[in-house]
C-alpha cells in the first residue's frame, strides 16, 4: 500500500527518475526556506510588536503611580517600589519608539501587528503543503535509496557465489 501510494505521489508530480526526484526535492526545498525565511522575519516582528505593546500597558498601568509620586516621594516610593520599577523599565524600553512628538505608537503597532498576523497565518496556509510534500518527496528519495542499495547488495552476493 505505502509503494502505491508513493508511486502516485510521484506520478501526480511528474517524477519519473531519481534526477527528476532530487530536482524536486531542491525545488521543494527553496520554496520552503523562501516561505520560512519570511514567516520568521513576520513572527519575531510580532514578537517585537507583542512585547512593545505589553510594556505600554505597563505604562500605562503604572503611570498614574509615576505621577502621584511627584509630590509624595519618599513614602510613596517605599510603598510603590514594585510599580515604580516597573513603569522605569516600561518607559526607557518605550522611549526609544516615541514619535518625534513624543507619542508612543499604539495605534500603529496594533495595526502591524494584526496584518503582520494576517500574512504569516497566509503564509504558513502555504508552507505547510509544501513542506509535508517535501517531506514525502525525501522519504521516497530514502525508500529509493535504500532499494538501490539493497540491490546492489544482492548483486554483489551473486557476483561472489558465481565465482
Amino acid at each position: 500500500k505505502g509503494f502505491a501510494e508513493a508511486i502516485n505521489f510521484l506520478t501526480e508530480r511528474g517524477i519519473a527518475t531519481l534526477e527528476d526526484l532530487e530536482t524536486h526535492i531542491a525545488a521543494q526545498s527553496e520554496r520552503t526556506e523562501a516561505i520560512n525565511t519570511s514567516m520568521k522575519a513576520k513572527r519575531d516582528r510580532l514578537n517585537e510588536l507583542k512585547e512593545l505593546l505589553r510594556l505600554v500597558d505597563l505604562y500605562r498601568d503604572t503611570k498614574p503611580v509615576y505621577d502621584e509620586l511627584q509630590g509624595k516621594r519618599e513614602k510613596f516610593e517605599r510603598e510603590h517600589e514594585n510599580e515604580l520599577r516597573t513603569f522605569h523599565m516600561a518607559r526607557r524600553k518605550l522611549d526609544k519608539h516615541r514619535s518625534p512628538a513624543g507619542k508612543i505608537p499604539v495605534h500603529a503597532w496594533e495595526q502591524e501587528q494584526a496584518r503582520l498576523h494576517q500574512e504569516y497565518t497566509a503564509e504558513y496556509e502555504q508552507y505547510k503543503p509544501i513542506q509535508d510534500d517535501l517531506r514525502r518527496l525525501q522519504q521516497v528519495k530514502r525508500n529509493a535509496d535504500a532499494a538501490i542499495h539493497q540491490q546492489e547488495q544482492t548483486q554483489q552476493k551473486r557476483r561472489e557465489v558465481e565465482r
